[in-house]
């Protein structure tokens, strides 16, 4: 999207800002739209994208295809019908973008099937955010106009279970990878429909672009169905619209200032499709999980698929906790972590998990703490529904500062129990604590407000697995709080390992910061032991 969005200052907002950013993901073209046209009025915003696009240089505009906001004709601010199809004729547009929500109307509607049977009549690529409707929407919708292209954006990594059968059944629907981030779900999805319902997109820049072009250089789909989905999907599409498809070479990025680095930046890596070299570089996941979740369908949610992963990735460890202890049983999960790590000691370390509901938890995380490998303790008050700032996790702090453990907590941005700021108290209290915000609050007030505290404690440290984190918030967190104390991490397999990592390593850190996130402080604040040598 261009254009300036209300509750954000985002990484660009006009088009040397957008192709910059494409030249640094080696994106070579992308469909785009106005923000005015969502947040301030649909015609105003088609209305000044016509006039943005009018003064853009033309080689611009051969790496762009622009996309209208529409809305039913029946207010007929966008004219009637027919002048609206003159509209689009007129000005070759050839892809629209519908926001039923936030535009008020009903997709369901009579007024709303006038303005889907142009689009359909058209075949213009149709472009809806999932949070604009419903599953079931999307498949009411896809049987009546099977000749309208629709890509629902903004999947998520939750919604397998949703769409899987809307895909199957429905030719025409689309997804696009921008929010796609469920480990292994692009190649299970592939592998059960097909690679030609799947469109690269990166939601740029409310999303962050590098985790998608992370996500599909180092998939495992064929180089034929990799192919499909980066562009080939798109250009049928659009072909079949009457839009031009030819796709020209992208710029290479821009020189780093200072001269060349030392050795090839990560990014480098991902670019070609490899692998971070790990004889360069040492990556290390500060958050991870091992284990299914009860409200979505990972396909591989186990380790030996997390250690696979992990070397496609270039990742050299993963520092994990059980998703059976944090949900329903503690004792046993954490039994499961210490006999991965046991067995594995070269790629995984472990975190304890502590429910203060559970007789006899804070006993067993203390005797835990002594095996080989478990180098931290792990709470969740969200899932155990108890404020951080609540007593019965005073004792837990307690064992930490004694152990000289550092503790991982969940956070999120107005939780009754996990909100950054409730853990001012908690680092104030305990001064000697080591405490890792995971997610740093998830979205960007809470990022806001995990720097907050960090900035007022030194004993606090950001962790980056966000699911709305993007590289722009990455690069605010290691400026505010110092490159020291910012760490690295993915959630999986909540969250794709790739799309993770993929944030990180194209969010323009220094090589030395970035050093220090990906690897260096893990390695430094879990006081793993040394490196193993590169494999």
């Amino acid at each position: 999207m261009l254009g300036r969005w209300p509750s954000a200052d985002l990484l660009f907002h006009d088009m040397p800002g957008l192709l910059a950013r494409m030249d640094q993901l080696g994106i070579a073209r992308a469909v785009v739209s106005y923000t005015e046209a969502l947040h301030l009025d649909p015609v105003a915003g088609n209305a000044l994208f016509r006039q943005v696009w009018a003064q853009a240089e033309p080689r611009w505009k051969a790496r762009l295809w622009p996309a209208w906001v529409l809305v039913p004709p029946a207010t007929r601010e966008q004219g009637t019908l027919a002048e609206l199809e003159q509209a689009l004729e007129v000005n070759g547009i050839g892809i629209a973008r519908l926001y039923p929500r936030d535009h008020n109307y009903s997709l369901s509607s009579p007024d709303a099937a006038e303005l889907l049977g142009l689009l359909a009549r058209r075949q213009a690529l149709t472009l809806l955010d999932v949070e604009q409707s419903s599953w079931e929407e999307i498949d009411r919708l896809a049987a009546a106009y099977p000749a309208l292209p629709l890509v629902a954006c903004n999947v998520g990594y939750r919604g397998l279970r949703r769409f899987a059968g809307v895909l199957a059944r429905r030719p025409n629907v689309h997804i696009d990878l921008s929010y796609f981030g469920s480990h292994q779900g692009l190649e299970w999805l592939v592998g059960q429909i097909g690679a030609s319902q799947v469109l690269f997109g990166t939601g740029a820049p409310v999303i962050d672009g590098g985790g998608g072009v992370t996500r599909l250089l180092l998939s495992e789909l064929s180089a034929a169905d990799q192919a499909a989905v980066a562009a080939g999907n798109l250009q049928r599409l659009l072909a079949a619209a009457g839009l031009t498809v030819a796709v020209p070479g992208t710029q290479p990025p821009a020189p780093r200032p200072g001269g060349p680095a030392r050795t090839e930046l990560p990014s480098a890596h991902v670019l070609r499709g490899e692998a971070i070299d790990p004889s360069a570089w040492e990556v290390i996941d500060a958050h991870a999980h091992v284990g299914p979740w009860f409200n979505f369908y990972t396909p591989e949610p186990e380790a030996e698929s997390l250690r696979h992963v992990m070397d496609r990735c270039g990742v050299q460890m993963a520092v994990v906790s059980g998703t059976r202890a944090i949900s329903v049983e503690p004792l046993a999960g954490n039994a499961e972590i210490k006999a991965l790590v046991s067995c594995h000691p070269d790629r995984f370390a472990g975190y304890l998990v502590f429910n203060p509901h559970v007789p006899g938890s804070l006993e067993e995380v203390e005797a835990g703490l002594a095996a080989p490998g478990i180098v931290g303790i792990k709470i969740h008050p969200d899932v155990q529904l108890y404020s951080a700032t609540g007593p019965l996790y005073a004792p837990l702090f307690d064992l930490a500062v004694r152990g000289k453990v550092p503790v991982l907590t969940h956070t999120f941005a107005d939780s009754a129990f996990s909100d950054p700021l409730d853990f001012e108290a908690v680092a104030g209290n305990w001064p000697d604590l080591v405490l890792i915000l995971g997610h740093s609050g998830v979205s960007g007030e809470g990022h806001r407000r995990a720097m907050q505290v960090a900035l007022k404690h030194p004993n606090v440290y950001l962790e980056l697995c966000g699911s709305l984190t993007t590289g722009q918030w990455i690069k605010e967190m290691v400026a505010a709080v110092g490159p020291e104390r910012v760490l690295y991490g993915s959630d999986f397999p909540v969250i794709e390992m790739r799309y993770a990592l993929g944030r990180v390593v194209f969010a323009g850190l220094a090589e030395a910061e970035l050093r220090l996130v990906l690897g260096g402080n893990a390695r430094r604040v879990l006081r793993l032991p040394p490196a193993q040598a590169a494999r």
